[in-house]
């Protein structure tokens, strides 16, 4: 649509819709809601023939998040796989983002861990889908990294700029109108909740009118940033502080399918040694068992088609306060195996 000078009626999803029916065949309610920072990414890609946009889109993606959670999870990383590989499976079969958005936010937790001013690189190209990052920012405002927020509001900066001059001024406007109309779509239930992982999804499914649902996935957003400010608080060690950050991020937005759970799978190798250590044998079959559930519930629509219910949110607030549990558990472990100081005396 860029090249056809027609870009800014991509976020009218009359038009948009229209367009998939003339390219495709298809009739698929998928309005175009991205910031215009993400058309330039699809407007290089539509350079490509269909097959071969897909294919380098996906391949180079899909091994940049690979090498990050390879980074990340260590010695633990088949198992870190293993636990999101129907999220994987998603994410490939439908071309997604989830890789690029979860190997974004990795690579901000590897740079952040060795205190670098270059964390807030990853965290500014977040602005493709800056919802998924809200977790990341608290983290960096609460420990006071100042450089890497401003880094990162630099990157938003000259991405957005660069649109403007690709794109023109008109493409902020159309963008603002296109997000107007995503809120009503999802507050009309038109999108669909059994492939979203939110609590506000999983409480449109249990029949809440639009306003509780967005009440609750307020108090939900609310209590994941206190959560995170209560690890770095606590002193946590970085690894958790990270994982439970990342964790929480998927509390935060109303809007996340099962496509964004790459970002999981980064949560899932910070945290990992911790869950192997501490966690009981049930409990892992549980987790493992909810991770699943969580990342794959999206296709049981291959084969039934009725109104299903956000079972994956469900899942991922079992897993959430599971993983909380035993996390706080070795946070407190490792505090009463700090010894004492030289001039105080040992607790008995």
């Amino acid at each position: 649509m860029f090249w056809t000078g027609s870009l800014e009626s991509a976020y009218n999803s009359a038009s948009m819709i229209k367009m998939q029916m003339q390219f495709s065949g298809i009739n698929n309610f998928s309005p175009w809601t991205y910031p215009p920072q993400f058309d330039l990414i699809a407007a290089l890609l539509a350079l490509a023939p269909e097959g071969l946009a897909y294919f380098i889109f996906t391949t180079l993606t899909f091994i940049f998040y690979v090498c990050i959670l390879r980074f990340l999870a260590r010695e633990y990383f088949d198992i870190a796989i293993l636990a999101i590989a129907p999220a994987l499976f998603v994410s490939i079969k439908g071309g997604q983002n989830g890789f690029l958005t979860g190997a974004l936010v990795g690579l901000f937790c590897l740079t952040f861990i060795r205190d670098r001013l270059r964390a807030g690189l990853p965290l500014g190209f977040m602005v493709i889908k800056p919802h998924l990052a809200v977790g990341m920012a608290v983290l960096a405002l609460v420990n006071k990294r100042w450089g890497v927020l401003a880094m990162a509001a630099l990157v938003v900066g000259l991405t957005s700029l660069l649109a403007t001059v690709v794109f023109g001024y008109h493409i902020w406007p159309a963008f603002i109108g296109g997000v107007g109309e995503s809120a009503q779509f999802l507050k009309e239930g038109r999108y669909p909740f059994y492939r979203m992982t939110s609590v506000y999804a999983l409480c449109m499914t249990f029949d809440l009118s639009p306003g509780h649902a967005l009440l609750i996935q307020i108090i939900a957003a609310l209590t994941a940033c206190c959560v995170i400010y209560y690890a770095c608080a606590k002193g946590w060690r970085s690894e958790h502080m990270l994982g439970i950050a990342v964790l929480s991020s998927l509390f935060i937005s109303p809007y996340i399918y099962d496509y964004d759970l790459p970002i999981f799978g980064i949560a899932i190798a910070l945290l990992m040694p911790s869950i192997i250590a501490n966690a009981s044998q049930p409990e892992k079959v549980i987790l493992l068992g909810c991770s699943w559930t969580a990342c794959g519930w999206g296709l049981r629509h291959r084969f039934a088609h009725d109104n299903i219910w956000s079972v994956s949110g469900i899942c991922l607030l079992v897993i959430y306060f599971m993983v909380l549990r035993i996390v706080s558990a070795a946070e407190r472990s490792r505090t009463k195996e700090i010894p004492p100081l030289a001039d105080e005396p040992a607790i008995q």
